[in-house]
């Protein structure tokens, strides 16, 4: 929004105004469908004290009653490949909950906009957040995950999520 000048309101009355174009809506961010079908991150860890990793994530997901299943085959640089389950129910608008085969506890997941905020616990008093946010057109997405410890970042990740 433009601030504007007394001096620059009085031209303004002299100047015929200009239709403005409307407001473009914000895309909300749906899980479900974004994660429903094959998808594939790509993207870099970067672990405290340690090289960062390239990380190649392929993403089943399925809707199974008022479940979004998504099982994943993770793949980071220099370690054997291992399989991860997501299991997350809608609560409310806007809200899901659910389970992380690597997480402890349960998985909270909030959508606002064209973002979703997921937080869980894993192993060793990790505290995971990561943040989804779906590019215009819904077909990639970027994945920013921050791992901590005792409030200290111990890791990040940066990561590209596409459809396929």
């Amino acid at each position: 929004m433009l601030r504007m000048s007394f001096a620059a309101l009085a031209l303004g009355a002299a100047i015929v105004a200009q239709p403005t174009p409307a407001a473009v809506p914000m895309a909300v961010f749906d899980p479900v469908a974004f994660f429903t079908g094959t998808t594939e991150g790509v993207g870099q860890l970067k672990q405290a004290f340690a090289a960062t990793h390239r990380t190649r994530t392929r993403s089943v997901g399925k809707v199974q009653g008022a479940t979004l299943v998504l099982d994943q085959t993770v793949e980071e640089e220099d370690t054997p490949l291992r399989s991860r389950h997501w299991r997350l129910r809608q609560v409310s608008p806007g809200h899901f909950r659910g389970t992380i085969s690597d997480a402890i506890g349960p998985v909270s997941a909030d959508v606002a906009g064209p973002r979703m905020t997921v937080r869980y616990s894993m192993k060793g008093g990790l505290k995971v957040a990561l943040t989804i946010t779906v590019a215009p057109g819904g077909q990639s997405a970027r994945n920013a995950m921050k791992v901590t410890k005792f409030g200290l970042t111990v890791a990040t990740l940066d990561e590209t999520i596409r459809r396929i």
